[in-house]
């Protein structure tokens, strides 16, 4: 039930409504003065943080092998694929 009471509502709705629930008398919970943040937030994408894992954990070591061995050049990949000039 309250996951439902609370799936419709802002993040600052929500923290609000835990304030009257539980009355809490800390300065930080004065909502006379309410500062609503301006940094967005997302939804949490497990799809994208698995692929971001994934490149932390497998692509970048495994370029950073070929690029050290001399299998593989990154600083001319990155000029001639995305115009990054590293030099």
């Amino acid at each position: 039930m309250a996951c439902e009471h609370s799936a419709g509502m802002s993040l600052t709705e929500l923290a609000l409504s835990a304030n009257l629930t539980f009355d809490w008398k800390h300065p930080i919970w004065n909502t006379d003065k309410l500062i609503v943040s301006k940094i967005p937030a997302r939804a949490y994408d497990k799809e994208g943080a698995e692929t971001l894992k994934w490149i932390l954990d497998q692509v970048t070591p495994a370029l950073k092998k070929a690029h050290m061995s001399g299998l593989w050049n990154l600083y001319h990949w990155l000029k001639d694929e995305w115009d990054i000039n590293l030099y």
